[in-house]
């Protein structure tokens, strides 16, 4: 069963009906309305062929509706259905199945999917920074979203994650002013009475296209600014061979805030990268839970250096834990040196597909042959025939050949209950 990688929940649906031998037509719709699918492709179709089969429609308009046919007109080439809500139109992608409804075939995937387990998939975020207390410092949050965390300042520019040229992480924040107004991204740090008092520095790497003051990263309390990193010299234009840090800014017992600004002023059209910035001065070690949604956490590890292979490893309960209060929040025990980027690994549920249009347009991120082939035994099973037992065998047999390994938790796991 050669199906690839990457494939969407709506394409695996289509794909358990067509290994379960009961699919009858897929197709576009070329036409359509609220009681009928068109499409011009259905020349060889028969009356007694689409009418009371099973429609659902994967994609497009309708998408979701499962509607059981009521005639075929070939001359017209026109499946007709019960009124339904929303009305089919011209590229609507669906399905006719014989025995199995849509919600037969999601069943069968649901079940095939926690047979592995609650926390069968994986799950890596990489967006903390030890001892800084920024949320999402390297703009890597596991969603795909910008700013990640970071509001948006100014009247012109575009905001981008970079993930080619960072210095620093897996990601990089992009900024390109539109050449009049200034733009920037900012963060305001979670309880600042921590800080009143200490002295604090702002670190971590700019690179600009355009040499003079204008990109800069700076950090402020409400009451006084520290000096930011301006004057961006040729030689280092790049990322430069350290990191930059702002001048030390004693906060102050009246601080109303702590903010970091990332950003250029206005002036010229510029473009600017700003790489894993993070707060010196107080060794944080308490997050709230990065998003991702993650069910459990196996292990957190560490960069040996600022920018090398992740190593050193932490395991609950000795050097982590969570937080169990109404808010949940990892909290670390051991001590990391500041400024290394911490990789959080561990497993999250799978989807539970409680809404069918949004489960179909997601990408399932495992192999969808096993997938396919075990829900599509399962779902067999649930109406067995006697003409089907050679066709689940082989199902069974490819399944059992492609299953993943099981991912129960290890005794080392932290279960996070939301």
């Amino acid at each position: 069963m050669a199906v690839p990688f990457g494939q969407t929940f709506g394409v695996i649906k289509l794909e358990v009906a067509r290994a379960s031998g009961d699919l009858e037509r897929t197709g576009t719709a070329t036409g359509g309305s609220t009681t009928t699918i068109v499409d011009t492709a259905l020349i060889d179709a028969t009356d007694t062929a689409l009418k009371g089969r099973n429609v659902y429609a994967y994609d497009g308009a309708g998408q979701s509706q499962e509607p059981r046919s009521t005639a075929f007109t070939p001359g017209t080439d026109t499946i007709t259905v019960p009124t339904q809500t929303t009305a089919f139109a011209s590229g609507t992608k669906y399905i006719v199945t014989r025995r199995f409804t849509q919600s037969d075939i999601l069943s069968a995937i649901r079940r095939a999917l926690w047979g592995l387990g609650r926390y069968a998939k994986p799950y890596v975020d990489q967006s903390l920074i030890a001892g800084s207390p920024l949320v999402n410092a390297t703009f890597y949050d596991g969603s795909g979203t910008f700013p990640n965390g970071w509001t948006q300042g100014g009247t012109g520019g575009a905001f981008t994650r970079e993930s080619t040229i960072s210095k620093h992480g897996r990601y990089a924040c992009k900024i390109v002013s539109d050449g009049t107004n200034a733009a920037s991204v900012t963060q305001d740090v979670a309880n600042i009475a921590l800080y009143r008092g200490k002295s604090i520095t702002l670190r971590g790497w700019l690179n600009s296209n355009t040499t003079g003051s204008r990109a800069y990263m700076l950090v402020d309390d409400g009451i006084d600014t520290t000096t930011g990193i301006f004057n961006i010299t040729t030689a280092n234009r790049g990322w430069g061979t350290q990191e930059e840090a702002t001048a030390a800014l004693t906060v102050s017992d009246r601080a109303s805030r702590l903010r970091v600004t990332l950003g250029i002023t206005s002036g010229a059209a510029v473009t600017a990268y700003f790489s894993a910035p993070y707060i010196t001065g107080l060794d944080w070690r308490e997050w709230a839970i990065p998003a991702g949604s993650p069910t459990a956490i196996e292990r957190i590890r560490h960069e040996d250096t600022k920018e090398g292979v992740f190593g050193p490893t932490l395991y609950y309960p000795d050097t982590f834990g969570i937080v169990r209060e109404t808010t949940r929040r990892l909290r670390l025990k051991a001590t990391v040196p500041q400024g290394l980027i911490l990789a959080i690994e561990g497993r999250t549920s799978w989807a539970d597909h409680a809404t069918a249009a949004s489960d179909d347009d997601t990408t399932f991120d495992g192999d969808p042959a096993w997938l396919i082939a075990e829900a599509a035994y399962l779902l067999l099973l649930t109406k067995p025939r006697e003409e089907d037992a050679r066709l689940v065998a082989q199902l069974k047999a490819e399944a059992d050949a492609r299953r993943p390994a099981m991912v129960g938790l290890p005794p080392s796991a932290c279960p996070i209950e939301f």
